[in-house]
Order: structure tokens, then C-alpha cells, then sequence
């Protein structure tokens, strides 16, 4: 080694540095290392957040799936119920028109038997009187 060193002051020199010079290896190592684990750290944050961001999404997704066919549900309730009050409806009027049909034709049939009977009455008191009439 002598022999490759042109001068010893310089081979004393290398031999001295030398310590200096691993510590600085070290020290460059050691920062590559925390360098790459906070790198490591960074992205396992990221993909933590990530999640959470794709969870939280996927939730309130599922929460408005729930919501979209609860409303549909409550819509579908909503229009059967005014379905069967209009059908309600119809058929309350169609026996209030019965009833009032009915109504009517009674009356005429009263009428008309009112009608019979007064002319029947009227003949009768026709007879009569004419009978008296000419009884006189």
C-alpha cells in the first residue's frame, strides 16, 4: 500500500478521512432510509385516505340506492291510494245517480198510478152524477 501511495503524508491523510468519510456513507445510508420510509409512510396515508374517500362514497351511494327506492316505493303507495280514491269517488257517484234514478222513476210511477187513479176517481164521479142526473 506504501507503494501505491506516492506520498505518505497523503496515505496518512486517506487513513485519517477515512472515518470521516464512513460516517458520511452512514449518515447518507441512514437518510436514504428514512427518506424511503417516509415516502412509504406518505403513500400508505394516501391509500388510507383513499379508502376512506371510496368507502364514504360507496356508503352515501348506497344510502341514496336506499333512499331512490324508498321514495319510489312511497310514490308507488301514494298513487294506489289516489287510484282507489278516484275509483272510490266514481262509485259514490254512480249510486248517488242510481238512487236518484230510481228516485225519479218512483215518482213517475207514482204519478202515473196518482193519474190512473184520479181518472178512475173522475169516471166514478162521472157515473155518479150522471146517474143522478138523469135519475132526476
Amino acid at each position: 500500500m506504501r507503494q501505491n501511495a506516492g506520498n505518505a503524508n497523503s496515505l496518512m491523510e486517506s487513513l485519517k478521512l477515512r472515518r470521516y468519510m464512513e460516517e458520511m456513507y452512514r449518515q447518507e445510508r441512514k437518510a436514504g432510509a428514512k427518506l424511503a420510509e417516509e415516502s412509504a409512510a406518505m403513500a400508505a396515508s394516501r391509500a388510507a385516505f383513499r379508502a376512506s374517500q371510496l368507502t364514504k362514497i360507496d356508503n352515501a351511494r348506497t344510502d341514496k340506492q336506499k333512499k331512490l327506492e324508498h321514495d319510489d316505493a312511497v310514490h308507488a303507495s301514494l298513487l294506489k291510494h289516489k287510484v282507489d280514491l278516484e275509483r272510490e269517488e266514481l262509485r259514490v257517484e254512480l249510486a248517488l245517480s242510481e238512487k236518484a234514478k230510481r228516485k225519479k222513476l218512483e215518482e213517475l210511477r207514482h204519478a202515473s198510478l196518482d193519474v190512473n187513479h184520479g181518472i178512475d176517481a173522475f169516471e166514478i164521479n162521472m157515473k155518479r152524477l150522471i146517474k143522478v142526473g138523469v135519475g132526476d
